[in-house]
């Protein structure tokens, strides 16, 4: 039994690491879909930024604005707006608080009677990749933003595939 949250029309499964709205998947980064996850699974209740950071960040130090970014795809992708949230509140100096009534069910799988289930892709081995920083070689000021520019394309790009996990730079 997998535990599957379920509020207004999204579902979200962490097992087979899908986010939906009204049956229509929602892109989201992996580390994105696990603050959503996170916020779910303590929700109505304060969640400190440290403690977001230590839950979903566990073996890398990161900054404040990773979170802020990671915060921001989860409100995207759930069309949440910051001044009138209807998701993700912003507790000012504490932190955040998942504000939407939501509803947490178990659900079986039962594998397919053709298959094993090695072919669908929540089945599949998820991959961690790390996005390192492309070093600008040029002799020119200022063309720096040119190099960070390609190196969170790349991310954002690897981010949509839900078979791979992508570090934060």
């Amino acid at each position: 039994m997998a535990l599957v949250y379920h509020f207004d029309e999204f579902r979200l499964d962490p097992v087979a690491f899908a986010l939906t709205r009204l049956e229509h998947p929602v892109a989201l980064e992996p580390k994105a879909f696990d603050v959503l996850r996170y916020f779910l699974e303590h929700s109505h209740r304060i969640i400190t930024k440290r403690e977001l950071l230590d839950a979903i960040w566990t073996d890398v130090s990161v900054t404040d604005n990773v979170l802020a970014r990671a915060v921001v795809l989860v409100r995207k992708a759930l069309r949440d707006d910051s001044r009138v949230a209807r998701y993700v509140q912003t507790v000012p100096t504490r932190g955040y608080k998942f504000i939407a009534p939501s509803l947490r069910t178990s659900e079986a799988r039962a594998p397919s009677p053709e298959h094993d289930g090695a072919d669908r892709p929540d089945a599949w081995p998820i991959i961690t990749l790390a996005v390192l920083p492309f070093v600008d070689a040029s002799d020119e000021a200022g063309t720096e933003h040119f190099s960070e520019g390609i190196s969170e394309d790349i991310l954002n790009a690897l981010a949509h595939d839900h078979t791979l996990r992508v570090a934060a730079r």
